[in-house]
């Protein structure tokens, strides 16, 4: 029987304002998708069976409304935008990080800052630069015929910069209310100052628009030409400041922070400093196939074969079966691909997982505030683990699904390097599991820890009033 693919997409709406997870929480969360993300794009390649390790459920009506259908397959639980990953876009210091996990933002926001003083003196060197060559312009009549042009330029110009004081007194509002030294409103003033400075230089683009259209406009002489030069500079100024000012392309939540302040930063597509995502809807993507879709057993969605069918030419069966055989090669390769796409991307989260909790042990250790077992289980029995993980186990993951992309049309070789694949997906699967228990570990040891230190408080402070009433018996006349 001919299978044939179809994407089930199931939305799931959450509340305006969801709940905020405790660092930890959210760590333990970000190590479970990142699991269940290797099932989803492995288990495409094994047995039938071994493609429930993770399964989304789509249930629907059959052909015969008294008889319903269910079809299970791998599928992944994600953001209505998808998982947005997002990067440096210049090489520089990262001066200050205004976004933390679950913080949401609106589009345009700014989540950091790199070091911007090579940029910003750029950028006043070109804008005085133009100010000189407008001057010499301006000295001498204009050119005849260009009248109406020249306005049209000096207006998109001053509107351009009105923009980018714009877009920086925006960053800066946001930027105070990070540090609880601003107010809201200010913010919001800040955003319609925004959108009236993109208006206004929406308006002079069709202005200049319709001075071009007039026929027999004359060349620029050669004070126009500098003008048009050192804007052009300014131009080129303004975007390399502006590479410095990461700022959220959607709104949305934070959901993975791998930047600090005072760290270098450089563009890469294979580590993203911020994750992000639009979580008003969540979506569950999945695929069965068209025998899962009938919901028959192969024999029975054949079903008997008709005088008509019976008849039919021998070579049409012959093409029928090679465009099936065609199509289910051309669909375990997708699921090989995808797999290893998979792959690489949690290898990045649980990569990310083990840097924040490498940082709360610095904290830690800086702010001498915890035992000294706690910051070694936070190293050896959780960070280190993730490290190896993400650098040692997911590349030999990605090595055995390159082998089975490599044989996949191979009917001996193939499936025998599908299940070392499965194989390898099972014990980073065992060595992530062992890492959650670990985490829940530690948080009820940190609940007995506290308890603990609870209980020597209540002894002290008893302690401290059994000698102070007897003090006060001895010092009684």
């Amino acid at each position: 029987m001919q299978l044939r693919k179809t994407s089930v997409s199931v939305s799931l709406k959450r509340s305006a304002s969801p709940c905020r997870r405790g660092t930890r929480g959210a760590l333990l969360i970000a190590a479970g998708v990142a699991a269940a993300a290797v099932v989803g794009g492995i288990a495409g390649i094994g047995p039938r069976g071994a493609a429930m390790t993770a399964p989304a459920m789509a249930q629907a009506p059959a052909a015969a409304p008294a008889v319903p259908w269910v079809a299970a397959a791998p599928g992944r639980v994600e953001p209505k935008s998808g998982l947005v990953r997002i990067s440096a876009g210049v090489i520089g210091k990262v001066e200050q990080v205004l976004v933390r996990q679950g913080d949401k933002v609106e589009d345009g926001d700014l989540m950091f800052r790199i070091a911007d003083e090579e940029p910003r003196a750029r950028l006043a060197a070109a804008e005085a630069e133009v100010e000189a060559r407008k001057k010499e312009r301006d000295d001498q009549p204009a050119t005849k015929g260009r009248e109406d042009l020249r306005r049209a330029e000096d207006g998109i110009y001053l509107a351009e910069r009105a923009l980018t004081n714009a877009r920086f007194a925006l960053d800066q509002a946001i930027t105070n209310r990070s540090s609880h030294s601003g107010r809201e409103v200010a913010v919001s003033d800040a955003r319609k100052a925004l959108a009236d400075a993109r208006d206004k230089l929406r308006k002079e683009h069709i202005a200049y628009a319709n001075a071009q259209s007039k026929g027999g406009i004359p060349s620029p002489n050669r004070l126009e030409s500098a003008v048009i030069a050192a804007r052009a500079d300014v131009a080129v100024a303004d975007a390399l400041l502006d590479k410095t000012r990461v700022r959220a392309p959607l709104t949305g939540t934070i959901l993975v922070v791998n930047v600090k302040a005072g760290e270098t930063v450089a563009p890469s597509a294979e580590m993203p400093l911020l994750v992000m995502g639009d979580l008003s809807v969540l979506r569950v993507k999945a695929e069965v196939s068209g025998q899962e879709e009938t919901g028959a057993e192969p024999e029975d969605a054949a079903g008997p074969a008709t005088p008509e069918e019976e008849g039919e030419p021998a070579q049409e069966n012959a093409a029928a079966e090679e465009d099936a055989t065609a199509e289910s090669g051309s669909l375990r390769l997708a699921r090989i691909q995808r797999a290893e796409q998979q792959s690489q991307k949690s290898a990045q989260e649980t990569l990310g997982v083990a840097m924040a909790f490498e940082g709360i042990r610095e904290e830690l250790i800086n702010n001498r505030v915890d035992t000294e077992e706690r910051k070694a289980r936070l190293k050896e029995l959780i960070a280190d683990p993730l490290r190896n993980i993400s650098e040692k186990m997911f590349p030999e993951l990605n090595t055995r699904l390159t082998e089975v992309q490599k044989l996949h049309s191979d009917a001996q070789q193939g499936p025998q390097a599908a299940q070392l694949a499965i194989d390898e997906t099972e014990r980073v699967l065992t060595a992530m599991n062992e890492v959650l228990n670990q985490m829940l570990d530690l948080e009820t040891y940190n609940e007995l820890v506290d308890i603990v230190r609870s209980l020597i408080k209540d002894q002290e402070q008893i302690i401290d009033g059994t000698k102070k009433q007897r003090r006060s018996v001895l010092f009684e006349p």
